[in-house]
């Protein structure tokens, strides 16, 4: 009979149920972002989720409405993943251990800031969004149906995000670094300048990301072959092409790669043995320093990934000189 009992008040627990589902839902979003895509165990997400409703709740008890809110408490969840990012790399902590101790340190974080283990908000007192109150009524505050509206916005702005550059470019480093490596993109040298405290925002390899995802036009009368002839003719950056204009377009392309992606640097690199990349790299690390005002690091690696601990050198050096003038500008700035 108890049984029984049990699944009579099945009906009637089950919205509110399906209600608080949907918003853990959001939160999994959140997991299934950095392990699945970005191909890291982050674990942040755990309390961080905890310490964006506290802010929430804290800042509707000072008298702030709903919407400030969930402003200030998203602001806070990027804070926590801040920190877990800068434990990761400035610190050099594996990215599940780092996670780790962010969770466990937002428990007296999260404590701290509600002043005691509860605080209690009543609908009738506050005007908030959805309450499992109206979780019975067909409505719009109904939590059921506003959940599921705020998740389907929420994953069409990500659907919509990773489908640009940017998002495939992370969707590919994170979950297949096998297609970026066949696309000429050097991972292993991608990482090393990474780990060096710098961001790698773009490649202007001869056939790295960006020629690949270059389009290709078809004019009329043209077979796809010729089309393709005619596009790498006109338009590729290998320093085999050595007449002026396509010199010249070289640098115009690395310029506007830089000012797009706002670059604070470039690392020219060229491989052992390429006469070609050994005689543009002079020239190019002289027009972009000299005329272009863009700090550039020339390097001359091998085709395996050897010498790391003079690549890393190089690199740190570059990265230092690079926040010296970002530091050194500021301080002009504000002299001015």
């Amino acid at each position: 009979m108890e049984v029984l009992a049990r699944l009579a008040n099945l009906p009637g627990a089950l919205p509110g149920a399906c209600a608080q589902g949907l918003i853990w839902g959001i939160m999994a979003i959140g997991v299934y972002l950095t392990y699945r895509i970005l191909d890291v165990a982050d674990l942040t997400v755990d309390n961080s989720f905890g310490t964006g409703g506290a802010v929430c709740v804290m800042a509707l008890l000072s008298g702030q409405n709903v919407w400030t809110a969930l402003i200030l408490a998203f602001i806070a969840g990027l804070a926590c993943g801040l920190v877990t990012g800068l434990l990761h790399t400035f610190m050099g902590i594996p990215a599940i251990l780092a996670g780790i101790l962010t969770q466990l340190a937002l428990y007296s974080v999260n404590l701290k800031i509600m002043g005691k283990s509860n605080q209690s908000i009543n609908v009738d007192k506050y005007d908030l969004l959805i309450s499992l109150r109206w979780v019975k009524e067909f409505a719009l505050h109904n939590p059921v149906i506003m959940v599921i509206l705020i998740s389907a916005v929420l994953i069409g702005l990500l659907y919509w995000f990773f489908g640009t550059e940017l998002g495939c470019a992370i969707r590919a480093t994170g979950n297949n670094q096998n297609m970026v490596r066949a696309q000429g993109v050097n991972t292993d040298f991608t990482k090393l300048v990474e780990s060096c405290g710098a961001m790698v925002v773009a490649d202007r390899y001869c056939f790295g990301s960006f020629p690949s995802r270059e389009r290709i036009e078809i004019a009329e009368g043209e077979t796809a072959f010729e089309a393709i002839a005619r596009h790498y003719l006109h338009w590729n950056q290998c320093a085999r092409f050595m007449a002026g204009d396509k010199i010249d377009q070289r640098h115009t392309e690395l310029k506007r790669l830089v000012d797009e992606f706002q670059a604070d640097g470039v690392v020219y690199e060229s491989m052992k043995f390429c006469e070609f990349w050994s005689y543009e790299k002079v020239l190019a690390s002289h027009v972009l320093q000299n005329e272009l005002g863009v700090p550039c690091c020339t390097i001359e690696k091998e085709y395996a990934l050897g010498s790391v601990g003079q690549l890393r050198t190089r690199f740190q050096a570059f990265v230092e000189s690079l926040e010296i003038k970002r530091i050194q500008a500021a301080e002009q700035k504000e002299g001015a």
